[in-house]
């Protein structure tokens, strides 16, 4: 079981927004509170704090242990205050879950359908260049699968999900459909973004981020229908 809470907060913001609400939330809980933010962390793991957007709002997604932290946001008042672009800005939550999400296989072979939206696969520039290299459409969708599938193997070495312990096979990752969105700038640079929409035998959380930035707001899981709202 993996311990989940999502928390929205009433004010609207935009996805180039999102790296500045990290900031200032990592800012008023502390710097020495590194699950907030990452930046002293030596090694890369996957982040169990991150940042969204969800229907248009402000959003922190806390995963596992850090379920924990979400304390730290809240003294005796049930809102936050914090500075944004230079401006005070104050933060009521619109919505809060709270569950835990059973990581598991489909029983029988059963296959999960999501929607990855503004995914950032490419972390170098070497690998942009391998993709664009490749001769045909199925070739590219497949080193886009093996991309995909080993950003979900970080989740779950993020969480302490043993995805193969006690199996033999191993799990497949298959792409139904993607659009290329052009380049999204992050810490300065552009990077290729893809809106995805692909199947595998694993439950996966709703909201959780694969692929660069996803403290950021990039890469978020959703159902497919989703692909459809503009406002998420």
């Amino acid at each position: 079981m993996l311990r989940w809470l999502f928390l929205v907060f009433d004010a609207p913001i935009t996805l180039r927004e999102v790296g500045a609400f990290r900031g200032a939330v990592a800012k008023l809980v502390g710097w020495e509170h590194t699950l907030f933010h990452q930046h002293e962390v030596r090694e890369h793991r996957y982040p169990l704090i991150q940042y969204k957007r969800r229907a248009g709002k402000a959003g922190i997604l806390f995963l596992g242990d850090a379920v924990d932290e979400a304390n730290r946001l809240f003294e005796d008042e049930p809102t936050i205050e914090i500075t944004l672009h230079d401006a005070p800005l104050t933060l009521r939550i619109h919505r809060l879950d709270l569950k835990e999400c059973h990581l598991r296989w489909g029983e029988a072979g059963k296959r999960y359908t999501y929607f990855l939206r503004d995914w950032l696969p490419f972390a170098q520039e070497e690998n942009l260049e391998a993709y664009e290299a490749l001769p045909n459409l199925r070739e590219k969708l497949a080193f886009l699968e093996r991309i995909l599938a080993g950003h979900i193997i970080s989740f779950a070495k993020g969480v302490d999900w043993q995805i193969n312990e006690g199996r033999q096979e191993r799990f497949s990752v298959q792409i139904q459909d993607f659009t290329a969105l052009g380049k999204h700038v992050y810490k300065l640079m552009p990077f290729s973004a893809f809106d995805v929409q692909f199947s595998t035998e694993l439950y996966l959380p709703p909201f959780i981020g694969l692929g660069k930035a996803v403290t950021h707001g990039f890469g978020v899981l959703h159902p497919p229908k989703k692909k459809r709202e503009k406002s998420e």
